[in-house]
């Protein structure tokens, strides 16, 4: 199925966190250059609905609730929507079942056994094809819709509010995007065996404000645990950053829009970087590059070659994977990334 075809109203399922939501909508965003008249809805979560607004191809989102009752009721939702063409990304059943009762006439999703009695089209699941990147997989089911290519950049618009509250932040620091080197350090995620030593966090950050007179700013995720790393690091250092305030993933966005640089982990925020054409760093342990990194120009990945790594061990009493990333490779990465980037010191 690689011909245009006479689609009005897309219906997306995909429920997923920031990383793979965003590469997940690479693979979308083309959609809208085929058929520019068609509406393009997502079935997601609660935490995905108001974010992915600020996407310009998609239409409107609808929230995915798990009970029968629930159910039942987004079919009846769906079906208003007059939806002619689903896209699963999804390997549990119940969301083929929910794309069969839509009564679209093309319901695309991966070639699982059960699943495929209800779907139209199928594409190969290379979730466990360690050498292929994440992006191709979730392009392998639209590209069935014509699709040549997916797009790493995303047009993404924060609401009003959200761009407000990230500019207040930056008076009230006397922050200038346009002449200050802002640099983010995001230096959390929801995986502990990924993370990084502190004291190396916080001679990185010295290093910035020192000797580029840069403006640092640490973020972090909504728990209080990620918040707690960021003030540890910050008590290590003998310059002062600045800790951002408590940003929902609309206001992150925004306040990634103004970076020059993040500094990050594998993890959520590097792949919104990417997307928003913000440069990037990032620190790679147990995580699969092949997969999941990008090799984008103006990104940068450290790594080291261990024997155990890549590997899906959540806490790990010995990342020798991270703990042999020294601060100087890191210091040594940032001088070669601000003077390709033409960042003054």
């Amino acid at each position: 199925m690689k011909e245009k075809l006479n689609i009005k109203n897309i219906l997306v399922i995909r429920l997923a966190g920031l990383g793979d939501m965003l590469l997940t909508l690479s693979a979308i965003a083309p959609l809208k250059k085929i058929y520019p008249d068609a509406n393009i809805f997502f079935l997601t979560d609660n935490a995905n609905l108001k974010f992915l607004k600020c996407f310009d191809f998609v239409t409107d989102t609808i929230e995915y609730k798990r009970g029968l009752k629930d159910t039942l009721s987004t079919i009846r939702i769906l079906r208003k929507l007059d939806i002619d063409t689903v896209i699963n990304f999804e390997r549990a059943l119940k969301k083929s079942i929910i794309a069969f009762f839509t009564k679209s006439k093309i319901r695309i999703g991966y070639d699982i056994f059960l699943n495929n009695f209800f779907n139209t089209n199928f594409a190969k699941d290379l979730k466990d094809d360690p050498s292929i990147h994440m992006r191709q997989r979730y392009f392998e089911l639209t590209k069935l819709l014509g699709i040549e290519d997916f797009e790493t950049i995303l047009n993404f618009t924060p609401i009003p509010s959200a761009s407000e509250k990230v500019e207040v932040f930056f008076n009230q620091h006397k922050i200038d995007p346009v002449k200050d080197l802002v640099i983010g350090i995001n230096p959390v995620t929801g995986f502990k065996s990924k993370y990084w030593i502190n004291d190396r966090w916080a001679e990185v950050a010295d290093f910035l404000i020192k000797e580029y007179n840069a403006k640092v700013i640490f973020t972090y995720g909504p728990s209080d645990d990620q918040l707690q790393t960021c003030l540890d690091i910050i008590k290590k250092m003998s310059n002062q950053p600045i800790l951002s305030f408590k940003t929902n993933l609309i206001e992150f966005g925004a306040l990634l829009k103004k970076l020059k640089l993040l500094i990050c982990l594998d993890s959520g925020p590097l792949h919104f970087a990417v997307s928003l054409n913000t440069p990037t760093i990032s620190l790679w342990g147990r995580g699969n590059i092949k997969q999941w990194a990008t090799d984008a120009y103006n990104h940068w990945i450290i790594s080291k070659n261990v024997e155990c790594s890549p590997c899906s061990k959540f806490e790990c009493e010995n990342p020798i994977c991270m703990s042999q990333i020294s601060s100087t490779d890191m210091i040594n990465q940032i001088k070669t990334a601000c003077s390709k980037l033409g960042l003054a010191k």
